[in-house]
Parts: structure tokens; sequence; C-alpha cells
């Protein structure tokens, strides 16, 4: 698991290539999904401090899919999903 420290840092342009490379594993990972991920939160506005932890949103175009995907994510090694109560935030949407 990666640890941040909780401060903010100048702008950084790697995280942009950091949300790519992210966002190409989600790809892979929800291949069978019909689904949009954007790089959202301080990090994604260039010129931007920012602590150095890459938001992810994903956008799904039916929501009944969205507990079956997290069931896949889960098995990252991503400090995003172990923070977040996920399920939580699905089942208010369903």
């Amino acid at each position: 698991m990666l640890h941040y420290e909780n401060h903010t840092r100048k702008y950084n342009p790697a995280w942009r290539d950091q949300f790519e490379i992210e966002k190409e594993l989600l790809f892979t990972i929800l291949s069978n999904t019909n689904f949009q991920i954007e790089h959202i939160g301080s990090t994604a506005v260039e010129g931007l401090g920012a602590k150095p932890i890459i938001d992810i949103m994903i956008g799904l175009e039916d929501f009944s899919f969205a507990n079956n995907q997290i069931e896949r994510l889960k098995d990252l090694d991503t400090t995003i999903f172990q923070n977040m109560k996920i399920e939580c935030l699905i089942d208010d949407f369903l």
C-alpha cells in the first residue's frame, strides 16, 4: 500500500502521467462495461499545488452494474478503494 505525506506540493506534470497509467489499468479491468474515467481533484488542474494523491472518478452509464465492478476494483492495491465506503455510495444511487 502506498502512503503519502498529508501536505500540499508544487504542481507536478507527472501526476497526469500517473493518472494515464491508472486509467489504462482500469480500462483493462472494466473492459466489459460501458464507462468513463476522469482525472478529478487538485492534481488534475495544471499549475495548481496539491496533495500528491491522484483522484479518479469512474462514471457508469447504468448503475445496476456498479456493485459487480466494485468487487473487481477491490483487488487493486490502492489506497483509494481501501479508504472509501464505495458500496454505500453506490447503494444510495440504486
